[in-house]
């Protein structure tokens, strides 16, 4: 379940599974777009980012607050709509094709110059310190399930246009980017489209929907049917340069002759559909009872993953079972609440009620007529509670100010006891002979 703020908005933290926090804004039918989060750590954001959400950021100080502008909130982002493209549908127009030869297409090859010039040119509004610097973090290290990535567009050295964003698996999202140059955009995003679809990738997420994304041969997708997509193609999460450069660098000195033989065949296994990727991809035979090398290792993978995350959960029950503690039901009930009157007794309140009755003129059905109760205790209860919520202290002879039947009368302080009893009220006599004052319970007790 999303825990809110007193605002309606949905709050995250380290310690919730951003998994299942996308699939709870879709089963509630969560309205907003943005989510908020107080933790700024990277392999945090990597989860939420692996999770599909596009995470952004805002400043909490400023000028009008007084405070530094150095503190900033995070705001995960899980569009209502997405705009997506798939590689195939991509258009490229006639006014465009003769340009993309003046350009040259560079990737990871300055994304920290890309991700400052983004900032410069936008604005810090989303894009603030704290998160450039996450954002610059997950690009250097390693170990992330996520990657962050630039695509820079250079025209005779100078570089003219600029992107940012991340990879999980097939699947490559677009934060910002940035032109110098008139059409140099178009161009950047045409290029950087060929070269995930040469890469591999499956989908190109381009966040929010706009005209000129549509334009491209972007479609528009629901919540659900994003997510349904990216977790088909986030699985594929393969990071060959870095299993390469792990196995490159292992130590196999010591090992068993069964562990190193099956370290190998994986290297190889690698090196395999690494080299595969590389080539032209043939027209697929027919093969008999003979699984590709590929898709073997994603199923893997996938079983890798399950049971890893079935062993976090169980992890986690266990962790909680630790800290319970069961006994048996009560032998004895426990005895009823104790009315208390501050300062008073409450023998003194039907002294007072007692005198109330004597001294007001009260008014009520003849002698020996039978009448249907008109009142209840519980709509005296509630009509009190009403009357201290407006006033939340008054005095005992308020109470009954107007002109009360006596079964009213009766039926007004039967509900003050009860809710005396509740805990939802008290009476409070400063001193002997003064008024008794009825007071609204701050804090309400279960019983």
């Amino acid at each position: 379940m999303l825990k809110y703020n007193p605002w309606g908005i949905a709050v995250l933290f380290p310690g919730d599974d951003p998994r299942e926090t996308a699939d709870a804004i879709i089963s509630e039918n969560y309205r907003e777009e943005f989510c908020i989060s107080p933790d700024f750590d990277p392999p945090y954001i990597a989860e939420l980012m692996a999770a599909g959400f596009l995470v952004m950021s805002i400043y909490t100080g400023g000028p009008e607050t007084g405070e530094s502008r150095s503190s900033a909130v995070l705001l995960p982002k899980l569009h209502r709509e997405r705009a997506v493209l798939c590689f195939g549908d991509l258009h490229v127009s006639g006014s465009v094709r003769g340009l993309l030869g003046q350009y040259e297409l560079r990737r990871d090859s300055d994304f920290d110059t890309i991700l400052s010039r983004c900032a410069a040119v936008h604005g810090d509004g989303w894009l603030t310190a704290p998160l450039r610097r996450c954002f610059t973090e997950l690009h250097r290290g390693c170990g992330y399930p996520v990657r962050m990535r630039s695509f820079g567009l250079y025209r005779e050295g100078t570089l003219a246009a600029g992107e940012f964003g991340v990879s999980v698996g097939r699947v490559y999202t677009s934060y910002s980017g940035y032109y110098e140059e008139d059409s140099a955009g178009t161009v950047q995003m045409i290029l950087t489209s060929r070269c995930l679809e040469s890469a591999g990738f499956a989908l190109w997420d381009l966040g929010m929907p706009m005209e000129y994304k549509s334009r491209l041969g972007a479609r528009n997708l629901s919540r659900e049917e994003f997510l349904g997509v990216f977790r088909k193609f986030s699985v594929n999460d393969l990071d060959w340069q870095g299993h390469l450069a792990d196995l490159q660098t292992a130590q196999m000195d010591g090992l068993p002759m069964d562990s190193a033989s099956e370290f190998a065949a994986m290297a190889a296994t690698l090196l395999y559909i690494k080299s595969r990727s590389l080539l032209p991809r043939p027209k697929p035979e027919p093969l008999e009872d003979e699984e590709d090398p590929e898709e073997a290792l994603l199923r893997k993978l996938r079983e890798y993953k399950a049971c890893k995350e079935a062993a976090e959960k169980l992890y986690t029950l266990e962790a909680g079972a630790y800290g319970s503690f069961t006994k048996p039901p009560e032998e004895f009930p426990l005895p009823p609440r104790a009315i208390e009157a501050l300062g008073g007794s409450v023998e003194e309140l039907f002294l007072a009620f007692s005198s109330l009755l004597k001294t007001r003129k009260i008014t009520g059905p003849a002698v020996g007529e039978v009448r249907r109760d008109a009142y209840t205790l519980a709509a005296a209860a509630d009509k009190l509670r009403q009357t201290l919520r407006r006033k939340p202290i008054l005095r005992f002879k308020e109470l009954f100010a107007r002109s009360f039947s006596r079964e009213e009368c009766v039926v007004t302080f039967m509900a003050l006891l009860e809710l005396i009893s509740l805990g939802e009220v008290s009476v409070e006599q400063r001193a002997v002979f003064d008024d008794i004052w009825i007071r609204r319970a701050l804090k309400v007790h279960a019983v």
